[in-house]
């Protein structure tokens, strides 16, 4: 009992926009966590499928659905309405592991901890949904900055409320690598804890934001490292921004 009332509030936001297919997974994954205190936000882009049939189902969601700016305006606007000490989003096509939110409440309860990252699970449906386990290594600034933003595994990763503020939000200017640039914000900030367990499982098709413009992914990419100190000789560049700008088609 003395667990189960310290643990922290949480918020999950979700933004979303026409992923009927993918979507009841992920609120399912959310609402069987069966965490104490937790919130689930959707930030719907006026999705024109089945989206918001599905969301209407779920009377415990809290819903905006109208035109975003992309998905780091629309993570910043569900962020701004969050009340969870602790928050996450999660995409409308990924889902978490079943109970993680209880060891993840515990390790933010027990430890002076702003950032949490775990091991996530890719899960490939136009390959059968064949799952590749991943096991993320712990972040580092130095490896981000200079040897590769490849290594993010988004859905694994919770912060504190007071932490993504303090660091300025989203970059709403970053259409693609928005997690990437405050993934070092924050590491820079706050004090980052790594366990070796698997948070979430996210899918990987061709149809995602990133696939379909990964030259961009590049640009930006490029940016946010040399603004945070990378060099052009650096392997980040050399091997991850020019591949991808210059040969999208093998990834």
């Amino acid at each position: 009992m003395i667990y189960l009332k310290s643990i922290p509030s949480v918020s999950i936001i979700t933004p979303s926009f026409n992923q009927d297919k993918y979507l009841r997974d992920t609120i399912e994954s959310v609402l069987k966590q069966n965490y104490p205190s937790l919130e689930h936000i959707i930030i719907d882009n006026c999705s024109t499928d089945n989206s918001l049939s599905i969301i209407k189902e779920y009377s415990h969601l809290i819903v905006i659905s109208e035109k975003d700016l992309g998905p780091a305006n629309a993570i910043n606007k569900g962020m701004r309405m969050a009340r969870g000490e602790v928050c996450a989003w999660l995409n409308s096509d990924d889902y978490y592991e079943a109970d993680i939110l209880k060891d993840i409440g515990k390790i933010f309860a027990e430890e002076n901890v702003d950032l949490l990252s775990g091991n996530i699970t890719f899960i490939f449906p136009e390959q059968g949904n064949r799952s590749d386990k991943i096991k993320v290594k712990p972040y580092s600034v130095n490896s981000l900055v200079h040897d590769t933003s490849d290594s993010i595994g988004q859905a694994g990763i919770f912060f504190r409320k007071d932490l993504f503020w303090q660091v300025g939000g989203l970059d709403e200017s970053l259409k693609l690598v928005f997690d990437y640039d405050l993934l070092i914000k924050m590491l820079l900030k706050g004090k980052h804890i790594h366990v070796d367990k698997n948070i979430a499982y996210q899918r990987m098709y061709k149809g995602t934001l990133t696939k379909r413009n990964l030259r961009r992914q590049a640009l930006e990419i490029l940016k946010v490292s040399r603004r945070n100190g990378a060099h052009l000789y650096d392997k980040i560049i050399l091997k991850s921004v020019v591949r991808k700008f210059l040969f999208p088609w093998i990834y």
